[in-house]
């Protein structure tokens, strides 16, 4: 069983997406992933992390950009439809899945016109943009939310919930965490492009927190731009806290945490 999966510009989208490849492998011992994104999206660099073929299309968003940018997004789209129908033709899969974002466009558009089984899956309550438009051309739909149903054709939808990746249900530890004993563990972080918002919010309140600075452990991912600011507060402050840009082993931070701060 052949599969491409389109998924990737942030985690929102790619970690859906590498929930679906393990459940396909899980059932079907012979199922052959093949994953589907941009070199500058976090598929880039998260996936051969794990282990995933990716081959890479040109697309990008359109959704709180510039009219320039908007502009430029539409003139990529051709060569992302022709890139995808290369792949298409070259992989010629038996089912293209796409969780949403701009890489799943020219991809299951192409998947489309060359009459491949689709499926989409929408993570959020209210649908963006591509999966409102793919809804009407797709095989099949599947929702995070049961009230999700009125935004699409409903004689195509499958109520599924959210993927999850099996290591955030079965426990999973690794070595990759310091062994911190009877501490509090706080996890902080707003999604894997980081939250501007938390971060300074946070620091905000570490002098309230000072009295029971010792109990506490916290590990808090930052993103990239935040990084440097909030690790050298952490220190000046005396928190012990494991301060990283993006984490990939989040399953063991899940069940490490006694409490998690996010949006």
């Amino acid at each position: 069983m052949n599969i491409l999966i389109a998924a990737g510009g942030t985690g929102g989208h790619l970690y859906p997406g590498l929930a679906i490849a393990e459940e396909f492998q899980r059932r079907k011992s012979d199922a052959s992933i093949t994953f589907i994104g941009t070199k500058d999206g976090i598929e880039s660099w998260v996936l051969p992390k794990e282990g995933y073929p990716l081959f890479f299309i040109t697309s990008s968003g359109i959704k709180g950009k510039s009219l320039a940018k908007k502009a430029k997004t539409l003139a990529y789209l051709p060569l992302g439809l022709f890139q995808s129908l290369l792949i298409l033709l070259k992989l010629k899969p038996d089912m293209v899945v796409g969780v949403g974002g701009y890489v799943s466009g020219p991809l299951m558009l192409s998947a489309v016109f060359l009459g491949l089984p689709t499926l989409i899956h929408e993570q959020n309550f209210y649908p963006g943009l591509t999966n409102r438009i793919l809804s009407r051309l797709v095989g099949r739909i599947a929702i995070s939310f049961p009230d999700s149903f009125t935004f699409f054709p409903k004689e195509k939808v499958v109520f599924t919930g959210n993927p999850i990746r099996r290591k955030f249900l079965e426990g999973y530890a690794s070595n990759d965490l310091p062994k911190i004993a009877e501490k509090f563990t706080l996890l902080i972080f707003g999604g894997s492009q980081g939250s501007h918002r938390i971060n300074m919010t946070v620091l905000s309140m570490l002098p309230f927190l000072e009295s029971i600075r010792d109990k506490l452990f916290i590990i808090h991912q930052t993103g990239f731009n935040d990084l440097d600011i909030v690790k050298k507060r952490y220190e000046e402050m005396g928190f012990v806290a494991l301060v990283k840009p993006f984490i990939f082993n989040m399953y063991e931070c899940y069940h490490r945490a006694n409490l998690v701060l996010c949006r």
